[in-house]
């Protein structure tokens, strides 16, 4: 996994949320959004800057979008590359 971003139509709902990665059958490794600088683009959508990463695995990889709260919106998008 080399990276992950997110969007909302909400600043807030960025903030609330978390991303979870589970490697090769492991326990969660949890990216908190809440410490992450939001911006705004264009089209008045917040989002996070992209978050590079270098994670490896040999079996298998699981990555889990938690919150925000009931109702909200995030999106957020995972990049892979092959080694």
């Amino acid at each position: 996994m080399k990276g992950v971003q997110c969007s909302s139509p909400g600043s807030g709902n960025l903030s609330s949320t978390s991303i979870s990665i589970y490697v090769n059958g492991g326990s969660a490794q949890t990216l908190n959004l809440a410490n992450t600088q939001v911006l705004l683009d264009s089209a008045s959508n917040y989002y996070i800057s992209f978050i590079p990463m270098n994670v490896r695995f040999t079996s298998s990889i699981r990555v889990q979008q938690a919150g925000p709260q009931s109702g909200a919106f995030v999106s957020c998008t995972v990049s892979w590359g092959l080694d």
